[in-house]
Formats: C-alpha cells, structure tokens, sequence
C-alpha cells in the first residue's frame, strides 16, 4: 500500500512540476523576446521606431496561432501540442545564427514569427489542461499558482538578458557570434531536450484529445460562442493584459519624466522591481485564494490598483513611482484568474475556449503597445496610463457578473 501511494503520489505531483518548469520557461522566452527586438533592430539597422512593428509581427503570430492550435490540442491531445509548441520555439533560436552570418532580416522575422506561434501553441495547451487536471473548484486557484512561475520566468530572463546579449549590436560578425548567435543555438538545443522530457511525463487529463473533424470544430465553436461568459470572458483577458501593457508599459517612461534621479540603469532595476513585484502577487494570490473566494479576492485588487493607478497619476516622482511599481501586486492575478474562471465548467470545450481568450489576449498584446506609444509621443506618459481606467470599469463588471451566475446555481441547487 505504501509503494502504490508513493507511485501516485509521484504521477500527481511530476505533472505540475513540469508545467510549472513550462511556464518559467515561458516567461524567460516572452522576456528575451521582447530584448530581442530592439537589439537585433541594430544590427538589421532598423530604424527604432518601427520595433513596435516587428513586435507586432510577433502577436501576430500569436494570434493566428491561437485557434489553430487549440483545434490541433483536441484532435491529438495536450502532451502532443506541447512538444510541437516546444520544438516551433526551438526553431527560432537556430535561425538567428544564419540571421547574423548573412545579415539576413529575412530570416530574423522569421524567427520572431515562429517565437510568437511557438508561445501561442504552448499557452494555449499550458491553460486548459491546469484547468483539467483537478476539481473544478479549485481550478482558478491551481491556475494561479502555475501561472505565477511565469513572471519568475520574467525576473530570469531580465537577468539573464543582461549578461547574455552584449549592449553594442555593431560588432563583428566573429564577436556577435560568440556572445549572442552561439549561445541562441544552445537555447534552441536546451528546448528540444524539455520537449524531449516533456514526452515522458504522464500528464492525468485525457480530454484534449477528441474525434471528430472540422463541421464539429465549427459546431463547438457556435456553442461557446452563444455563451455569455465566453464573450464576457474574451472581453476581461483582452482588458487584463491591457492593464499590463498599460501601466508595466509605462513604467520606463515614467522613471524617465516623472523621477528626477533619472538614470537608465535606474530605470531598468524599477523595471525589474516591478515584474519581482508582480510575481509576489500572483504568489500572493494564489495562497490567499486558499481563504477567500478568488472572484472576491479579484474585485478587491481591482479596487486596490484602482487607487494605486490615481496615486501614480497624481504624485509624481518617488511617490508616484512606488504607487505605479505597486500596481503589480495587484496584476498578477487578473489574467489567470480570468481564464480559470471562464474555463473551469467547460469540461471537453475547454480547449477550443482556451483557444479563443489567448486569442483576446493576443489582441491587446498587439494594440495596446502601439496605442500606448502613439498617446506617449503625441501627448505625455500620465495620459496614456489614463487608458487603463475602461478597463478597470470592464474588469469589475466581468466579476459582478460572475457573482450573479454563481448565486443563481446556488440557488438552482438547493430547490
């Protein structure tokens, strides 16, 4: 009996361990990503100005990857879209070798396509099958906890990303193979091997895996789409991850205008300050969740940074630094706690919608950005932290609406 509890003990326990390593590895990559952008623009001499485009080439790839991939999940399950997700985000890395040898932007955009396919497919899995793997119940807050591995994923690859790349992209091509394509090659290497140990691991949920061919996909499709929490649910994850890009967004620039002491090393640690921040909370909020109900839990954050967000509009300066840095306590359970909610009691659909709200989060990864750079340049970082207030309005009624379903199946329940 001892050995047959040790035995399940460890097929539980092995499968939250590796996506929990998945998503660490997913925060390191988006991270690095993101580094990546502006420091091969001065390579390719691209001008600076048309990053935000490259950026949005990679949500793009993001977005039109979602759906297809989630329809690929319920057709050969999540272990096998997992592995393919792995090895398209391998492909990457290896590209930015022949990038550099040649000189060739051809296959640098390729490689930000592919990184932004690879990523989609991964969360798009990564998602619903946390949701699946435990009692509905406790899904907002198992998301939570897996999720929150992200952002440490973040703070190493903020780290890393500062020793790894050199800071002058005019070197020689004997130079910027060492010190970036090289290594780049040994990433791409080190995620085959994940992909590799991935495939080992003997993951509980079945239910990615369903027959049928695509008048069925288009039938599932209408279902969910008639449900109310599906667009309410679409509609919070776009405003989730546009009050990240929002007020993490404005971060820099803020230090940059609002902090007399203005360095661009200090304004890079505040940035870092702000992800470790936003780690902590999502930590935070998944072990509060153990004692207060995670939709309450969620109301009350939006309130807190609804306070912080004024805080940082009004003081200015170290004031309003901390106020805006502290936003991401708050944040960090906004985005997980939206998915888990709207995917807990969708059962064998759950993939599909999973497909459909990293879609919406793709949407505000692409525009919000460009927005937010467009409102800074035309008029000041205050106005376009200003763009977060809607959302915050949405976020809210996405909650009360909750609140309401879930008194109306008590209620159900006990006639």
């Amino acid at each position: 009996m001892p050995q047959t509890a040790n035995r399940q003990s460890r097929t539980t326990i092995v499968p939250y361990i590796s996506i929990a390593i998945l998503f660490v590895i997913a925060g390191v990559g988006f991270w690095n990503d993101i580094l990546l952008f502006p420091k091969f623009a001065q390579f390719f001499n691209i001008d600076l100005s048309h990053v935000l485009w490259i950026q949005a080439l990679y949500s793009l790839g993001y977005i039109l990857a979602a759906l297809p991939s989630a329809m690929f999940h319920r057709k050969f399950g999540y272990k096998i879209g997992m592995i393919f997700a792995l090895g398209l985000v391998s492909i990457g890395p290896f590209l930015i070798y022949p990038a550099i040898a040649q000189h060739g932007v051809t296959f640098f955009l390729l490689a930000v396509v592919l990184l932004g396919i690879g990523w989609s497919t991964l969360e798009t899995s990564l998602n619903p099958l946390t949701v699946e793997m435990g009692r509905p119940e406790t899904a907002v807050r198992r998301l939570n906890l897996l999720q929150a591995f992200f952002p440490v994923g973040l703070v190493i690859g903020y780290i890393g990303g500062r020793w790894f790349y050199p800071s002058d992209m005019h070197l020689s091509f004997s130079v910027l193979a060492e010190t970036a394509a090289r290594p780049y090659v040994m990433v791409g290497l080190a995620v085959l091997f994940i992909a590799f140990l991935v495939e080992r691991v003997e993951f509980p949920a079945r239910s990615g895996i369903r027959s049928g061919g695509i008048a069925d996909v288009g039938n599932e499709l209408r279902s969910l789409w008639a449900k109310p929490i599906i667009k309410l649910g679409m509609a919070a994850t776009f405003g989730c991850i546009a009050l990240q890009s929002t007020l993490q967004g404005a971060t820099y620039q803020y230090v940059q205008t609002q902090y007399a002491g203005y360095t661009d090393q200090i304004a890079q640690n505040i940035v870092f300050a702000g992800l470790a921040v936003f780690g902590i909370g999502r930590f935070a909020g998944a072990a509060l969740m153990g004692r207060i109900e995670p939709n309450r839990l969620f109301q009350w954050a939006i309130g807190i940074c609804v306070v912080l967000t004024l805080g940082a509009l009004a003081f200015g300066g170290v004031a309003g630094l901390a106020c805006l840095v502290a936003t991401n306590l708050c944040l960090g359970i906004g985005y997980p706690t939206v998915l888990g909610t709207t995917l807990k009691d969708l059962r064998s659909t759950s993939n599909v919608a999973a497909g459909l709200l990293v879609t919406a989060s793709g949407l505000a990864g692409l525009a919000i950005p460009l927005a937010m750079n467009f409102v800074i340049a035309a008029a000041s970082v205050k106005i376009a932290i200003l763009m977060g207030v809607p959302f915050f309005a949405l976020l809210y009624l996405y909650t009360r609406y909750i609140q309401r379903t879930d008194a109306q199946d008590k209620a159900a329940k006990t006639r």
